[in-house]
């Protein structure tokens, strides 16, 4: 008796067994094929990209192309204890302080330097008067832009300390460390100016081979940006916007643009008026809001694509996209008509515009606009992602 039940039992198991064993292998098989084929469509990506590295402006250099993007989890953020604020003392500053501009106590990064020592650091020769030059010419500029109605903040912003990328393998993004220092909006103009005398006077830097190759020339990386590009759709397919700058702006005068340039600020590290771990995420919404005055709930999805230095202005950041959902209730006309009102659109921008994603390669070689390096890189990456299938346009909603 016992013998039978056994038997029934083992047959049971096998009639089983058999079936569910060969599922599961069916399904191992199906998701190694679906790997393997991700992996194949990633490393294409890659070398497109790659490739794209010749019709770039030259003075754009790409440390890394994330395949498809990163997410916040691929880039590590961490805070130094070091500031570097540059700052004087006479009629001049006096004045911005009076005008809501306070300029703060001298500080160069570490206890016991101070500009002669940077000179030193830098390796440039004169430096040190430079700087205290330019602290003035600065000054004079930011007044003179105030009494003519232009409002400006010398808002705490994130200089770019030392960087670096991880590479993976397969499918994975490869990874980015920033590290930062703390710096001031006044402090970053003024290493701005320092750069493009050093050039205009032919000073050559050395052009960074690598992310870690920036650390040599951090005092000048004092601003570390987001440029994000804007995806919409109006109904006649996918489309970037872009957004030409004023004339009378010092760097990018009279350019076409990325449609949002975010500087990393203290502010991006601020929760509910509570101090937390910068956040890139942040700064991303909070570009939308200002330049663009995009709500949050406006934005269906994002990603950050290349780590990119441009050494036309010496500005360093990442790269994004962000998706914008138009409806019924928020055409691309009140897009617009919100945009250019902003607080910051009325400072920088002069006009909105969007090009077709399939159109981008054709609108750049028509030079009828003259885009920014850094906006032109990004359009050309934005096209070889598109038309790799890795842009998610199906969350691009359009109005009726």
């Amino acid at each position: 008796m016992w013998s039978g039940f056994f038997e029934t039992i083992q047959n049971e198991i096998v009639s089983w067994s058999i079936p569910a064993f060969i599922g599961y292998c069916f399904g191992e098989l199906v998701q190694l094929f679906k790997r393997r084929k991700r992996k194949n469509t990633i490393q294409i990506l890659k070398t497109d990209l790659k490739g794209y590295e010749n019709k770039i402006p030259p003075v754009i250099d790409v440390f890394d192309h994330a395949a498809p993007e990163y997410d916040s989890r691929d880039i590590t953020l961490k805070k130094h204890n070091l500031n570097f604020f540059l700052g004087f003392e006479n009629k001049l500053s006096q004045q911005l302080r009076e005008y809501g501009f306070p300029l703060k106590d001298e500080v160069v990064f570490r206890r016991g330097w101070d500009l002669n020592t940077l000179e030193v650091k830098l390796g440039i020769k004169g430096l040190a008067n430079l700087i205290e030059k330019k602290k003035q010419a600065v000054a004079q500029s930011i007044l003179d832009k105030r009494l003519s109605g232009l409002e400006r903040h010398n808002s705490r912003m994130y200089g770019l300390y030392l960087s670096g990328v991880n590479r993976s393998e397969g499918i994975e993004a490869d990874t980015l460390k920033f590290e930062f220092y703390i710096s001031d909006y006044y402090t970053h103009l003024v290493m701005q100016a320092v750069q493009r005398e050093l050039v205009q006077t032919g000073f050559e830097f050395e052009r960074p081979n690598k992310a870690e190759d920036l650390a040599k020339y951090y005092p000048l990386t004092a601003a570390f940006g987001i440029c994000c590009h804007v995806l919409l759709n109006k109904g006649d397919g996918p489309e970037v916007v872009v957004c030409k700058r004023k004339s009378d702006l010092d760097v990018y005068a009279d350019r076409w643009h990325t449609s949002v340039g975010e500087a990393f600020s203290l502010g991006d590290a601020m929760e509910k008026n509570v101090m937390v771990e910068p956040s890139l995420d942040n700064a991303l919404y909070k570009g939308l809001n200002e330049e663009l005055r995009i709500k949050d709930d406006r934005i269906s999805g994002y990603g950050f694509t290349e780590y990119w230095f441009d050494s036309e202005v010496f500005q360093v950041g990442v790269l994004a996209y962000a998706c914008l959902e138009l409806t019924s209730d928020f055409t691309y006309e009140m897009f617009k008509r919100d945009a250019m009102t902003s607080k910051d659109s009325t400072i920088e921008f002069q006009d909105i515009d969007t090009i077709l994603l399939e159109n981008i390669e054709e609108e750049i070689h028509k030079k009828e606009k003259k885009f920014t390096a850094t906006c032109e890189a990004g359009l050309l990456f934005l096209a070889t992602r598109y038309r790799a299938g890795e842009l998610p346009v199906e969350l691009l909603s359009t109005s009726p």
